[in-house]
């Protein structure tokens, strides 16, 4: 391939490369995790109200015996529960808002590590995983701040029965590259006999 122009070296932090790397597979696992279960993940049940016909004067006895019978209430029967959708979890995952995130600068760890790779063969792959993963962290992050800003805007439904498109659509095909990117990266760093 050709020349590929390498970025200066980023500083080294306390723990070195083994907590850098470390940091990477688990956060990678996240990803995975959260790429996995998208809906789930993505989306809270946090809110409840009662039904409107256990409200009605007609029903005072059903929602005494419902307060009676079990003092949080049978949620199925007595509730609507409520859901809306959130991208604090894709703000956890590439570690944006907690230094104790695995991913928290990872594009500086994975900048780190370059020098790390031992396979000549991979560090062209890695270089150029790099800077791609470097640019994918940079517009999640601006993606994942707007999201935060329009959540309020986020309808809220009914739990199971969201009706439309994800809401974070583009946040989740910038994660999947991220994830794939960072796939190769600790692939480049995984010496051949640790497989």
């Amino acid at each position: 391939g050709g020349a590929v122009q390498a970025r200066p070296q980023q500083p080294a932090v306390p723990g070195g490369a083994k907590l850098d790397m470390a940091r990477l597979q688990v956060g990678l696992k996240g990803l995975n995790n959260l790429l996995d279960n998208w809906d789930e993940s993505t989306t809270l049940c946090n809110y409840a109200e009662v039904t409107k016909e256990l409200l009605e004067t007609k029903n005072k006895a059903a929602l005494l015996e419902a307060a009676k019978t079990n003092a949080l209430f049978n949620k199925d029967v007595s509730m609507v529960v409520k859901c809306k959708r959130t991208p604090q979890p894709i703000k956890d995952a590439m570690g944006f808002d907690d230094s104790e995130a695995p991913l928290y600068r990872s594009d500086q760890a994975v900048s780190r590590l370059r020098k790390k790779v031992s396979d000549p063969d991979l560090l062209e792959a890695y270089i150029e995983a790099e800077e791609m993963y470097v640019q994918i962290y940079s517009s999640a992050k601006s993606m994942t701040y707007s999201s935060g800003m329009r959540e309020s805007e986020l309808p809220v439904f009914k739990k199971g029965e969201e009706e439309g498109t994800d809401p974070f659509a583009r946040e989740r095909r910038e994660l999947t590259k991220a994830r794939d990117t960072l796939k190769i990266i600790v692939e480049a760093l995984t010496p051949p006999e640790a497989e």
